[in-house]
Parts: C-alpha cells; structure tokens; sequence
C-alpha cells in the first residue's frame, strides 16, 4: 500500500467543507462557457481557492486563459471600521481571520504537480492589503476580464473599494457571489454592495443548499 501525503479528500472532509465545494462547483458551472478570470476576494485557508482550482483543472485543463486569482493580506483584517461593528460579533476585530500563507503555497505547489499542464500558471496568490494591491494588479493586467469574483472581505472599505473597481471589468452574464451578504457578523459587506450596486442592481439568487452563499449574474 503506497502511504499518501493526504487522504483521500472524501474520507476528511467536513461537512462544511464538502458543501463549499460544492457551492463553488455551482458556481462555475454558471461560467463555464464564459471566457475571463476567476477571482477570489478573502482566502484565508485556501479552501475556496483550492476548489475552484481543481474544479477548474478537472472541468476544463485545456483552458490556459482561465487564471485564478486570490486576495489577502494573510495577515487578519488590517482595520475595521465603526460600519463593520455588530453586536456580538467575535471575529470582527484586526488581525482575526488571518491564513497561513506558507501552508497554501506549498498546497498550492502539490496542485500544480499533480494536475494536467502544471506548469503553466493557474492559481496565483496576490498579497497585501486589497486597496493597494487590487489597484495595482488591474493596472498590470490590462487584459483583465473577469467572469467570476468570489466577494469573502466581510469588512465595508475593502469591499466598496473592490466592488467600485471589478465591476466594470465585468461583462454580460460573469458571476459576483457574496460570503457574508446579509450576514449579521459582517454588516460592512451588505452595505457597501448597497451603496456601490444599489439594492435594484442586486437581483440575488441562492442555491437551495447553502444558506450563506449569495450570487448574481451580471
């Protein structure tokens, strides 16, 4: 019997973790046959990326355009404002939710060995507070179209900042999904999908299984 560096991922996986990717699952099946990146705003552990990276990988390993890109400071929240403060709310504080950056590259390192193409470039981590390097990386990338952004930033200043400045990147029938709309813990989230797409331009949909997920097609 050959040892495994992991286990198979049914026999550990979580029922959370299993409804997250198949959440994302769905998700790209609404942009399959759209061209443009995937973008992932909050990563934390790398769960959501990882999914869709291998979803992605699985689906479609032909498909070299399809980049995944994933935010975070791997640091925590660098602030939070007086907007993102709720009653009772344990992780809204600086420095929670941080990730562990090395984990993931190193994850991210075994992916690429063990998928179709690996070494052409599929998922790239970018690193820092998202109101310096989101600027930065749609500068550099003037190409940029954009058929999914996984919104995870759960605070209202990196998520107004984000949403003011992909939106136009996205065309006709691309996907902007919500991990916290609506959430109590993280009301920054909702308010600032309010103020920069307004409540009419949030025609919202959610998947029958997953209650926290939100998304709309543009």
């Amino acid at each position: 019997m050959n040892e495994q560096k992991y286990p198979p991922f049914a026999l550990t996986a979580k029922r959370r973790d299993m409804l997250a990717f198949i959440t994302r699952y769905e998700l790209f099946k609404l942009i399959a046959d759209r061209p443009g990146v995937i973008l992932e705003l909050g990563v934390q552990h790398g769960q959501g990326l990882l999914s869709f990276g291998h979803i992605v990988s699985n689906v479609e390993p032909n498909h070299v355009a399809r980049r995944i890109f994933g935010f975070d400071t791997f640091e925590g929240f660098p602030a939070v404002e007086e907007i993102d403060q709720a009653a009772g709310a344990r992780n809204v504080r600086p420095g929670k939710l941080r990730g562990n950056l090395e984990r993931l590259q190193d994850a991210i390192k075994d992916y690429d060995g063990d998928r179709f193409l690996g070494q052409v470039p599929r998922i790239e981590l970018v690193v820092g507070d998202i109101e310096e390097t989101l600027p930065a990386f749609i500068e550099a990338n003037p190409q940029l179209l954009i058929a999914m952004v996984y919104v995870d930033l759960c605070l209202y200043q990196p998520t107004k900042t984000a949403l003011e400045l992909l939106w136009p990147l996205m065309p006709k029938g691309a996907v902007m999904a919500f991990d916290q709309l609506a959430f109590p813990e993280f009301p920054g989230e909702t308010r600032a999908a309010l103020e920069v797409i307004g409540a009419e331009g949030l025609d919202l949909r959610r998947f029958p299984f997953e209650s926290q997920v939100s998304y709309l097609i543009r």
